[in-house]
């Protein structure tokens, strides 16, 4: 049988490792050296465009995937990553009024593959296609002149419009006035 006997000396010696011990869990838990303690998360910076066979649905840190499946789209017969641009191009937009001169804007957009759907965003950067005279060429036929973008024209309006003169300018470059009031034109 082993018995182990313990004085007031031998308590005084443990408290004293105890004591190290514990300060030495203190040391390492309030480190911030991260050659000697490692990072913390906070610390952490990750690139998700570095990684190196990251399954689909990933591409922007979100399991796309558990999301009702949202890794890949399907458009035009074609096949699309997440986050990838599938097509870029214009809509034809047209404001003003026809007897005084309707102006014809290009808005770019953007579709891209989100979540499994095709999204389709407008850029900001309006541009002017032509704009649109109506004018009486000749007797009571009604017409419409073409202007090009930073042209402008005095015209005679047709019978529909009252006769009359109508000066119309084109911008070279912006949005309509009030874009709420543009609408999409279409074919």
């Amino acid at each position: 049988m082993v018995t182990v006997e313990l004085g007031k000396r031998d308590f005084v010696w443990m408290g004293f490792v105890a004591v190290l011990i514990g300060v030495g869990f203190v040391y390492g838990y309030g480190g911030s050296d991260p050659a000697v303690m490692g990072h913390s998360s906070g610390e952490v910076v990750v690139d998700w465009n570095d990684i190196v066979g990251m399954p689909a649905g990933f591409a922007d840190g979100v399991d796309d995937v558990g999301e009702g499946g949202g890794a890949g789209c399907s458009y035009n017969e074609s096949s699309y990553k997440h986050n990838e641009v599938i097509e870029t191009g214009y809509d034809e937009v047209m404001s003003g009024a026809y007897c005084s001169g309707r102006t014809y804007y290009n808005r770019p957009y953007v579709k891209t593959c989100k979540n499994g759907y095709v999204d389709k965003e407008y850029t900001d950067e309006w541009g002017v296609k032509n704009c649109l005279a109506p004018y009486d060429p000749y007797s009571n036929n009604c017409g419409s002149a073409t202007l090009s973008p930073g042209t402008s024209g005095s015209y005679r309006r047709c019978a529909s419009c009252g006769y009359g003169t109508v000066g119309v300018s084109c911008p070279s470059s912006g949005t309509p006035s009030d874009p709420d009031s543009a609408y999409e034109v279409v074919d």
